[in-house]
Order: structure tokens, then sequence, then C-alpha cells
């Protein structure tokens, strides 16, 4: 049998984009083939704590997903970025499991609007309060499965100043600093499912009913209020910041099997952060980022917080575009 084992997955993003034309502040690159390699580390945990005390974990999930490999082929309004997952130590294995994840994601822009859609599955949870402190093994939840669908959108106040493009998808370039407020929404669906309890049964208080609960349903609407903004320094090196903060109107149902035992709505924060620093010429690029979501599930005297974060190192390269490529892609397709 062998001893490592390769999970990969697909996350196609596609991305129709309204024509804009350069300013001082932006050039946009609407004419070159951009190939981007990148590896990254994605985090995903689910933290069951008294929804009095944060501090107080009752149960930390921890997503043994290790590094993940890809590239990014982006072509004016197209952009399609593979990853596939590197293999995982064996030690790691031993100690935290093997999980498994998998996303699919699809971005749609116009004029100061971007329009968002993303899937996420994780399965396979280790529980970090529960460390054997003989061989340091984290026991292993193969049933706990979690997936998470989002529909969202985010309006830059000053789209003709700072380029979300510049820092993460690199469709164009900031030329000078700039900042702008911001406006996220979103709405959204999260689904735990496991064949025993989530929670540890011997948890008798304060949960009482729900204790035994193994299926969770949330949906979510959700607004905030950010801020974003790229400094621009030695021409062309960059820093971007996005940070939105607001809040979930939720509802919420726990199942034990097919009976539902609890339902509620409640309204609790998420927050939304997005950071990026590089090198971005014509032609080469190169940037660290770093991604990072945390929403919070408030059922009954106990909160679920969803925390997912990915972090990256890419380069890249913008190539001329071969007549046909041009030309076949104009045939078929139609700007706003």
């Amino acid at each position: 049998m062998k001893k490592y084992v390769l999970f990969g997955y697909l996350i196609a993003l596609f991305s129709i984009r309204a024509q804009q034309l350069d300013t001082n502040y932006v050039k946009q690159y609407r004419h070159n083939i951009i190939i981007n390699p990148w590896i990254g580390i994605p985090q995903y945990n689910l933290t069951v704590n008294a929804n009095t005390d944060t501090s107080n974990k009752f149960q930390d999930y921890v997503s043994n997903t290790r590094v993940m490999a890809g590239v990014d082929l982006s072509y004016r309004n197209l952009s399609i970025s593979i990853g596939v997952r590197t293999p995982i130590y064996t030690n790691d294995k031993h100690q935290y499991g093997k999980s498994k994840t998998g996303s699919l994601s699809m971005r749609y822009t116009y004029k100061k609007w971007a329009f968002e859609g993303k899937y996420g599955s994780y399965s396979g949870f280790a529980d970090a309060t529960k460390i054997d402190s003989t061989n340091q093994v984290l026991p292993f939840r193969k049933d706990l499965n979690a997936d998470i669908i989002t529909l969202g959108a985010i309006f830059t106040f000053k789209a003709h100043k700072f380029s979300y493009g510049a820092a993460f998808n690199y469709s164009y370039r900031q030329i000078k600093s700039a900042w702008s407020p911001l406006f996220v929404t979103h709405v959204y669906g999260a689904k735990f499912n496991a064949h025993n309890s989530v929670l540890d049964t011997s948890f008798t208080q304060p949960f009482r009913k729900t204790n035994a609960f193994n299926r969770s349903r949330t949906i979510a609407l959700g607004i905030a209020p950010g801020i974003s903004g790229t400094a621009v320094f030695l021409k062309r090196c960059f820093i971007t910041g996005i940070l939105a903060i607001g809040a979930d109107i939720q509802a919420n149902k726990l199942k034990k099997n097919k009976n539902r035992i609890y339902e509620s709505t409640t309204v609790n924060p998420f927050v939304d952060f997005r950071f990026a620093m590089g090198y971005n010429s014509n032609r080469f690029f190169s940037a660290i980022t770093a991604k990072s979501e945390n929403l919070v599930f408030d059922m009954y005297k106990f909160a679920i917080d969803h925390s997912y974060s990915l972090f990256t190192i890419e380069v890249g390269y913008r190539f001329n575009t071969p007549k046909w490529v041009s030309k076949t892609y104009d045939d078929w397709s139609v700007d706003y």
C-alpha cells in the first residue's frame, strides 16, 4: 500500500469583466495571456465553544489539508485556476489523519461591482482538544463533513483608482497608491454532517437535548462595510489590504439524524480579510497573498466558529497573445 496519498481538486475561476479604460492609477492588460504558478497552504477549522465564553473550547476540529500546488491561466475575461494537493508526510498523517478538501469558485465584475460564487467541501477532522500525550496523536473524525456555498458581491466606491485585480488576479497593475471604501454582502448556506454526535456526548450540561446532534444547517444573509487600499513603492512593488467587518442574520437548525431538535434565528459577526504583497511589472509579477474568512454560527448555548484561511506564494508572466487566440475570442465574446 502506498505511504503517500494524492488528493487533487480543481478550482475553476471564471471571470467576465467589464471593459475599463486605463487611468493614471490603474493599467489594464487586455491583450496578454497571463500564466501564474502558485503554491498554497489552506487551513480550515471548526471550533465549538460556549457562546458566553469563546476561550472555553469544547471541540477544536482541525483539517489536515497540507500544501497545494497549481497554476492560473488568464486572458481578458476568462481565468482558470487548477490546483493539486501535494503528498501528506507520514508523520502528519499519523498525528492528524488524512483530510480531503475541494472547492469551486466564480467571479463576474461589472464597473464598480464584483460578484463572487464559491463552494467548499471538507471531509475529515482531527480533534485538537484531545491529544494523546504519549504519542501526540489526535483523534480523527473521518465521519465529520462540512459544506459551504456562498454568493457574494463587493462594491468598490473608487474603482477607477483602486484595483482588486492588480493584487489578486493580475489582469491589472496598480500604478499609484490609492484606497477606497467598499461594501460587502453575501448569502450562504452551511451544513455539517457526521455519523455520530458532533459534540462529545459527555457534555450533558449546558447543552442537554442538543449534545447529540449530528447535523447542522445554516442559511444566512450578511452585510459589511470595509476599506481597501494599495501602497505602491519603488514604482513596481505593492502592498494591498482589504478588511470588511459586518454581521450575518442566520437561520439555524440542529438535527439528530432526521429529527429536528433545535432551531433559531440569530445575528452574528463575520470578518473578511485579504492581503497581498509583491512585485508587479508590465510582464513579470510575484506576490505573497493571504485570505481569511471567519463566520460564527450561534446555536443553543454554544457557537460553531468556522475559520478558513489560504496563504499562497505565486509568480507569473504576461505573454503576447497569438493572433488566432485573439480572433477566436473576439468571434465568441462580447465586452460590456
